[in-house]
């Protein structure tokens, strides 16, 4: 059984508080079952390189988890949660021991466990244990390569999105790329696919990964607001701490705090805090600030003024870009 925030994962209260997460978990187990039938098998990557073919050691298999802000764990059946003498709740059993390594999950009767490891489990994220899958392995290797093709085209071909200047240094921006501001063009593109690829090697499904990154280039709402964000923090705007998270880089106040399961990937924390309706009084005081320091008199992509004034509700029919940018700094003025 899967527990989510220590409560009992009920799947069929799909009017609760968890109706998103419980329609991700139908999607993602009926995903699973027709890919592997009635049986999957996790082995564990990290083998020593010493061992020259010799039985691979057992390993254990963390069964909590987090995801974001939320707490994912699995058990056998619930005797096994225990309360702590502060009212924290935590597992008994909290580990499968993979003997040899490996791990065959019974899909007919333990689809909660196969669920929790591929969806919430940070070691099948970061690839320490991964399904033992040769179609999927031999899929994996081609789909890389189609990937490093369309990466490269992306980045450096002529019929690239970010075949304009100011679009790529928009989109390094909102990537939160160190330098974007004063690199060249050529410099740009370099520092572009080095960032992607690093992303790529963290393994993290929530990391700007080259399949991540080429949907990402096609989404104007998200990649206009990241790249305000981004230049917000070029600017010195924004400033991070470690101790208060993102903060004001002038009055010091704190901005959000960033969950230490997200230090990895603190900017996109942030971006994401800047999407939520719920923040948009913050949003708004960042605009405000970017406009009184000049930012929409620089050269800004066009696009990118014509999503913000959409956003206040500034007409853009038949105006000049230098126009729009100081209608943008007059209506923060108002």
């Amino acid at each position: 059984m899967l527990l989510v925030n220590w409560e009992v994962f009920n799947t069929s209260d799909t009017e609760g508080k968890y109706a998103e997460e419980i329609k991700h978990y139908e999607k993602a187990t009926k995903g699973i079952r027709n890919k592997y039938g009635s049986t999957i098998r996790f082995v564990n990557m990290q083998v020593a390189k010493d061992l020259k073919g010799q039985p691979i050691p057992p390993c254990t298999l963390l069964l909590v988890a987090r995801d974001g802000l939320t707490e994912w764990a699995y058990t056998e059946n619930s005797g096994n949660v225990r309360i702590m003498k502060d009212g924290h709740k935590t597992l008994s059993r909290k580990s499968i021991i993979m003997q040899h390594g490996e791990l065959n999950v019974n899909l007919d009767t333990d689809i909660d466990l196969a669920y929790f490891i591929i969806e919430k489990s940070s070691q099948f994220r970061k690839g320490y244990i991964a399904i033992d899958d040769v179609r999927e392995k031999q899929e994996e290797i081609v789909r890389k390569e189609k990937d490093a093709i369309k990466l490269k085209a992306a980045i450096y071909g002529d019929a690239s999105p970010l075949t304009s200047e100011p679009t790529l240094r928009q989109v390094c921006h909102s990537l939160g790329i160190s330098g974007a501001d004063k690199a060249t063009e050529a410099g740009l593109r370099i520092k572009l696919e080095a960032f992607i690829e690093a992303e790529d090697k963290r393994k993290d499904v929530r990391g700007m990964t080259t399949a991540n990154f080429l949907e990402f280039i096609n989404m104007a709402d998200e990649v206009n607001r990241r790249g305000i964000v981004g230049k917000a923090v070029a600017r010195k705007i924004l400033d991070y701490t470690k101790m208060h998270g993102w903060i004001w880089a002038v009055s010091r106040n704190t901005v959000v705090r960033v969950p230490d399961t997200r230090y990895g990937d603190r900017f996109a924390y942030l971006c994401e805090f800047f999407a939520n309706e719920a923040n948009k009084e913050t949003w708004d005081a960042l605009v405000k600030e970017l406009a009184e320091q000049g930012y929409f008199e620089d050269d800004q992509p066009y696009d990118e003024l014509k999503w913000l004034a959409k956003m206040y509700g500034i007409p853009i029919s038949q105006i000049k870009k230098t126009e729009l940018a100081g209608k943008i700094r007059e209506h923060f003025r108002a």
